[in-house]
């Protein structure tokens, strides 16, 4: 396109637009100041004038093309006190410079300042509309001056496109911007969702979670915000921060009673119980109830009741009774213990809270209750006794002794001597001779061949107990009438009592077995047993050991005997057909063959081989050659 099209075009854009701005100035009143006609510099648009019927901007008049570049254009200067006028329109760029931008519409009640002053070739910055002022009405902000062209090209045309109508379509809440591709719609303020270009709707924050307010508060949701309620009763803290329980029971245990529990609940506290013996409330107050003003407290009446803080004690029961004042006083049976403490010869008498002794019985001084003394009756005239007798005092009475050997008749009728002589011989032995004396007797002396006396017996003197009366000491002496006589000599002896007895040899022949040695002794012999074997004639195989015998039960001749554990062979020559166990030997193995080998057979007691079936099935056999010991 060339530049005189160029021209033409911005020519025609102006005229539309200076009709617009026309048509608008009719509206808000008519313009204060005149276009103004550059030559080749742009005119600037001056703002509206001060009056309280300040009218619309006026519109810059283009430059006319020249060769060199016009001066810039001046911003226009704010309105000052215009009433909620509209804004400006825009200035149109004089001819050869760019297009000045609109002025943005002004709000209420703040002075826009001036636009800043276009460099030369480029688009002037729009100045701010200036806000309505007090007094005016109906006033219109000022439009900025466009810059002015530069003396080569034609200047554009000015923004097609206003905010400062319905903000450009934009949401209220949004800053609309006008450029030359259209209006640019802001985001949402917060608080808000959707888009400054289709609408921002109010996001209620209360709808999810409450709004994060704490659950015990209310969350009301406010445009673009919202807003938590305080912390309900017994709470501290805030709906937004949270809500926290007090615990009233921390402070003055929550104004309950001190002998009360306060329980914190949440939000609240609660006051437990008086405790027993107060009456009232927790809340009111505990008073201690003073039991022993109704039926003394339960106590028995014969103790004192003592009111305590929340309960009372019952006194000690009086002497002579037992239990307590409050389970009761139950009179004590003193003579049920110890007959009350009264002497045991007298009678306890219970009585309620104490008791009376009775008197002492006959052969007894003093009282019951000091003590029963017995009188002694043989202090006086040996109580009556017979002098040859004792008395013997007990309690309240007294005995005679009988009377004395030698004497009959009692203690208390009198004792009368006895002639003991003329009973029995007076005991003495019948070899001697009796003398009665008084009271007493005597015996004579035993006679030759006997010892002792006649008094206690007259005893044959043993000879046997001296050197066995001369037998040989393997003997028995026997005593006799003033005489003895010697036994025979024992088994195992030769000889006689009388003159002597002599040992026989009972290890000739040799009784012991398995190469034991004898030992002979008195009428009998020891054997000393070899290679284990034990027994009094060493025929006991020793523990862990097995005897085989040559035939068919257990009195054969033995072939041999094998001790230890293992395999032992050859039997004997032949074989053998008897096994006789060790002590300790719970089993062995017989063979058929040497070295244990062929038919077996396992042994658990004495056994007969002749009997025996071998696990081979070779069915009974007498020929073992070998046995083996585990």
């Amino acid at each position: 396109m060339s530049i005189t099209q160029e021209v033409r075009l911005r020519l025609t854009r102006f005229l539309s637009l200076s009709c617009l701005a026309a048509l608008l100035a009719s509206c808000g009143g008519s313009s204060d100041n005149n276009p103004t006609d550059a030559g080749g510099t742009g005119g600037t648009g001056t703002g509206g004038s001060m009056s309280s019927g300040g009218g619309h901007g006026g519109n810059a008049t283009a430059g006319t093309t020249g060769s060199t570049a016009g001066t810039t254009g001046s911003g226009g200067i704010a309105g000052t006190t215009g009433n909620g006028g509209s804004g400006g329109t825009s200035g149109l760029a004089g001819m050869g410079g760019t297009t000045g931008a609109a002025g943005t519409t002004g709000a209420a009640g703040t002075t826009g300042a001036a636009g800043t002053t276009g460099a030369a070739g480029t688009t002037g910055v729009a100045g701010t509309t200036g806000a309505a002022g007090n007094g005016g009405h109906g006033g219109a902000a000022g439009a900025t001056g466009v810059a002015g062209l530069t003396g080569t090209d034609a200047g554009t045309d000015a923004s097609t496109v206003s905010c400062a109508v319905s903000n450009g379509g934009c949401d209220p809440l949004v800053t609309c911007t006008a450029g030359s591709s259209g209006v640019v719609c802001g985001a949402c303020p917060s608080g808000y969702s959707g888009t400054g270009t289709t609408a921002c709707t109010d996001i209620n924050e209360c709808a999810t979670n409450n709004g994060g307010c704490d659950p015990l508060t209310a969350c009301t949701n406010t445009p673009g915000s919202y807003t938590c309620a305080a912390c309900p009763a017994g709470y501290t803290g805030t709906g937004a921060t949270g809500c926290t329980d007090i615990n009233e029971c921390a402070t003055n245990n929550g104004g309950c009673d001190p002998l009360v529990a306060c329980t914190n609940t949440p939000g609240s506290f609660s006051c437990g119980g008086c405790p027993a013996g107060y009456s009232g409330t927790s809340a009111t107050g505990c008073t201690d109830i003073n039991e022993c003003a109704t039926g003394n407290g339960g106590c028995d009446p014969l103790t004192t009741c003592t009111n305590t803080t929340g309960s009372f004690t019952c006194g000690l029961c009086p002497a002579g009774y037992s239990g307590t004042g409050l389970m009761g006083c139950v009179d004590i049976n003193e003579c049920a213990t110890d007959n009350g403490g009264c002497d045991p010869l007298t009678t306890c008498t219970n009585m309620p809270g104490g008791f009376i002794c009775g008197g002492c019985p006959m052969g007894y001084m003093g009282g019951g209750s000091s003590g029963c003394m017995d009188i002694n009756e043989c202090a006086t005239s040996n109580g009556g006794c017979d002098p040859l007798t004792a008395c013997t005092n007990t309690a309240g009475s007294f005995t005679c002794g009988a009377c004395p050997a030698g004497y009959t008749g009692t203690g208390s009728t009198g004792c009368v001597d006895i002639d003991e002589c003329a009973t029995n011989n007076g005991g003495c032995d019948p070899l001697a001779t009796c003398t009665n004396t008084p009271g007493s007797f005597t015996c004579g002396a035993c006679p030759a061949g006997y010892t002792g006396s006649a008094a206690t017996g007259c005893v044959d003197i043993d000879e046997c107990s001296t050197n066995n009366g001369g037998c040989d000491p393997l003997t028995t002496c026997t005593n006799t009438a003033g005489s003895f006589t010697c036994g025979a000599c024992p088994a195992g002896y030769s000889g006689t009592g009388a003159t002597g007895c002599t040992n026989i040899n009972d290890c000739a022949p040799n009784p012991c077995q398995n190469g034991g040695t004898c030992t002979d002794g008195i009428n009998s012999y020891t054997c000393s047993c070899v290679g284990g074997y034990t027994g009094s004639t060493c025929a006991t195989p020793p523990a862990g050991s097995v005897q085989i015998l040559v035939d068919c039960d257990s009195n054969s001749r033995l072939l041999n005997t094998f001790t230890g554990s293992g395999c032992f062979g050859p039997v004997a020559a032949g074989g053998a057909s008897y096994a006789i166990l060790g002590a300790g030997t719970s089993q062995v193995t017989v063979w058929s063959g040497a070295n244990c080998t062929g038919c077996s057979y396992v042994v658990t007691s004495n056994l007969n081989f002749c009997s025996a079936s071998f696990s081979c099935g070779s069915g009974l056999n007498d020929n073992v050659q070998s046995v083996s010991i585990p």
